[in-house]
């Protein structure tokens, strides 16, 4: 590191079968002030997801209400790294058509320009950040609603979603582009909420369903977009099918032959 002009290594700590030549190549630094470990969630590991594909279970899912227990999961996620102070509002939606607050950060100027997007954001990938880029430039302040683990799974079936509503959570609330997550919104948008979070415009995939819209579509404010790089969270499965992923690739195939993919939602 140091004929490098390397000032420090940085490791998560969810590696993968590391095998006795790599534990020895980092042996040194990890014992060095240098080294720094990050511990990620264990809920959000590789090997996580592939035993949910493997075992084809929804056990992972959530109770929609129950987010807000994670409070102290969710804040470090919206915070700002440097100051440790919220800069993310995240908040629950609930059916009588309020908020409950889980992390109290920066709200909209009266003078911002309010874009909405919902979605489930799972498996979070290039396309859905690429998506939420050309959204936040429709205004100054983005606001993301997640759908709840039940009405994705009711849309998509199986075990969908891979990620619960926590993880899919964090994944949103991690983005600088992102001002405010709302979590457990309907997946069908009406005028109603629209007029309560005082959007001014609606981002959506060029594809998604009018109907998830329908409601709003007399608003005049609905956007389609086309990002730069699009993807569903159903591809990046398919493309897994045909990779040598664990020790028997046959094994891994007959996993995901298991999973029906239904490309109607990102």
């Amino acid at each position: 590191m140091a004929r490098r002009g390397k000032r420090g290594y940085i490791q998560m700590d969810d590696v993968s079968h590391p095998t006795t030549v790599e534990t020895a190549r980092y042996e040194e630094i990890r014992g060095s002030e240098r080294a720094k470990q990050y511990v990620i969630s264990e809920h959000v590991t590789d090997q996580e997801v592939a035993g949910r594909l493997m075992l084809v279970t929804k056990t992972h899912h959530m109770e929609t209400g129950s987010i807000l227990d994670f409070k102290n999961a969710i804040l470090p996620f919206a915070s700002d790294p440097m100051s440790n102070e919220p800069v993310i509002s995240v908040s629950l939606f609930k059916e009588n058509f309020t908020f409950a607050p889980i992390v109290i950060g920066k709200k909209p100027k009266v003078s911002d320009k309010v874009v909405y997007v919902s979605g489930a954001f799972d498996l979070f990938h290039a396309g859905h950040l690429s998506f939420l880029e050309a959204a936040k430039e429709l205004g100054d302040y983005l606001i993301v609603g997640v759908v709840g683990d039940d009405d994705v799974n009711e849309e998509k079936g199986t075990i969908f979603p891979v990620m619960n509503l926590l993880e899919r959570t964090l994944s949103v609330a991690s983005l600088k582009i992102v001002d405010e997550v709302v979590v457990g919104v309907p997946p069908v948008t009406n005028e109603k909420f629209i007029n309560l979070i005082k959007a001014t415009k609606i981002a959506v995939y060029s594809e998604t369903h009018p109907r998830r819209f329908a409601g709003c579509s007399q608003l005049g404010i609905i956007k389609e977009l086309v990002p730069d790089y699009d993807a569903t969270c159903e591809e990046i499965l398919e493309r897994m099918t045909s990779r040598k992923i664990a020790s028997s690739e046959d094994d891994v195939i007959a996993m995901f032959s298991s999973v029906p993919l239904n490309n109607n939602q990102h």
